[in-house]
């Protein structure tokens, strides 16, 4: 009968410490976690980037693609740039230049600086996107141009916003 006493003492004590009508212990924790910012704009160079006719001129050929991909909820934009602000230059004579103009997104093509300049601009998002935009050149024809391989660095790069 001491044994079954005791229990019950126990048992007793036990269950008004936990029951909340006789005072409360409880413990808060928080719990968290991290999105990081996912900002990336993937260039993908079209063989084409490399055999632009220069004698005959192009018209809005195709020569790249960028997969754009951001979870910034205000959005993000794209920025371009050339080292040789909108000209191919020949790697023999580097007085010898042609201008092309660059198109981005679909937009209305423009003359790139050595500076970055806005190109695209997304003003929000809602989660985790992908765009793809493709890039594009223009450029007269030069049927005197020199001999040899005309070249210029264009650079894309993503912000957010």
């Amino acid at each position: 009968m001491k044994t079954i006493f005791a229990f019950v003492a126990v048992f007793k004590e036990v269950f008004l410490y936990s029951n909340s009508s006789f005072g409360q212990n409880s413990v808060d924790f928080f719990l968290s976690g991290i999105v990081p910012l996912i900002n990336t704009a993937e260039v993908v160079p079209l063989p084409e980037s490399q055999t632009l006719n220069i004698l005959e001129g192009e018209v809005r050929r195709l020569v790249a693609r960028v997969n754009e991909t951001s979870n910034s909820p205000r959005g993000y934009r794209i920025l371009a740039s050339s080292q040789n602000s909108s000209k191919l230059r020949n790697t023999n004579q580097p007085d010898a230049l042609v201008s092309y103009t660059f198109s981005y997104g679909g937009a209305p093509s423009l003359v790139l600086s050595n500076i970055n300049q806005e190109v695209k601009r997304v003003p929000s998002v809602t989660g985790l996107v992908t765009n793809v935009s493709e890039v594009r050149v223009s450029l007269d024809k030069q049927p005197q141009a020199l001999v040899g391989t005309y070249t210029d660095t264009v650079s894309i790069s993503i912000s957010a916003d």
